[in-house]
């Protein structure tokens, strides 16, 4: 697929986009407040975009940089265009001159929810230019989102220290999830959606439990040194990435972060004091790229980690 070009006002910051499942649309979001949805492979019509180039019956493609011009017995000219991208819809919703942080489609598609600078979260439908939901709450700008993987709830994270999980039907915050220092700078969601993992402007991640609320788990012990950026978990739940601006990629194994001490309802049954004589959890393996901080991370179905950064 050819390159889109996809733009908004802000172009100083990062912000992130996500495909939908179609693998055609994609949902964007910047510093004009707005959402945009786009159809990547709609042809761009203006001549900049369109190369011509010799095709002969036998579809070798030669070189048209060649000084015959690729001539051949049997080629005839065509004209092939590259896909450049155009935008269904804008969606307005968010305070006008403030950015909107983050965006996602839901994992069962239609739905689809932004965060950003005016401190609100929102959830859209596509075919619909007005939010359906308006998540207030928290006291500071959201910087990210993550949906659980049932479709019913979002989870935010803010400036605030706080993560909270929101049931899409209703607009209600059900979860309140605290102990973070620095701001929320990533979020993930198990697979099995019972455990949400949060990281702070300190380089700490924090694990909860979904069903209780309560703060079962903290990984920090050589962990990253400054934001972490993006965390994903592997496809089978075993193994949480995370990746920040000290140029690693950092591997956890989260297999049973539950049972710690700090897990209330772990300690009260675990008579045989298994807990106490636990070490704090270490990264299993780490990574460094060169001069490259980490910006996105996604575990594919097979397990096999990617990860895009940023060239200095």
């Amino acid at each position: 697929m050819g390159e889109s070009s996809l733009g908004f006002a802000d172009m100083n910051h990062q912000f992130p986009e996500d495909w939908g499942k179609d693998g055609r649309t994609l949902l964007t979001c910047g510093g004009d407040s707005t959402v945009r949805l786009w159809d990547t492979l709609v042809p761009n019509s203006t001549e900049r975009h369109a190369k011509k180039i010799k095709i002969n019956k036998n579809s070798d493609i030669s070189d048209p940089t060649s000084t015959n011009n690729g001539a051949t017995p049997n080629s005839t000219n065509k004209t092939l265009t590259s896909p450049g991208g155009a935008a269904l819809c804008v969606y307005r919703g968010h305070t006008l001159h403030t950015s909107v942080w983050d965006c996602a489609f839901c994992p069962a598609g239609y739905y689809f929810a932004s965060v950003g600078n005016d401190t609100t979260g929102r959830i859209w439908t596509t075919d619909r230019i007005n939010p359906v939901r308006i998540l207030v709450g928290h006291q500071s700008s959201v910087n990210v989102l993550k949906w659980h993987p049932n479709c019913n709830y979002i989870l935010t994270g803010s400036e605030d220290d706080t993560v909270r999980m929101w049931d899409i039907q209703t607009g209600r915050c059900v979860r309140l999830l605290s102990g973070c220092s620095g701001g929320i700078s990533a979020l993930a969601v198990s697979p099995s959606g019972r455990y949400a993992s949060a990281a702070d402007g300190l380089g700490a991640i924090k694990i909860w439990d979904l069903g209780s609320g309560k703060r079962v788990n903290e990984l920090r012990h050589n962990g990253h040194y400054g934001d972490v950026h993006s965390m994903c978990y592997s496809a089978c739940g075993s193994a949480l990435a995370s990746g920040g601006a000290d140029c690693s990629v950092r591997i956890w194994d989260v297999r049973g972060c539950g049972n710690t001490t700090m897990n209330p309802d772990y300690v009260a049954s675990d008579v045989l004091g298994v807990a106490a004589r636990k070490t704090l959890p270490e990264p299993v393996k780490t990574y460094y790229t060169k001069d490259t901080p980490l910006l996105h991370l996604h575990y594919t179905k097979q397990n096999l980690l990617l990860c895009a950064g940023k060239i200095l």
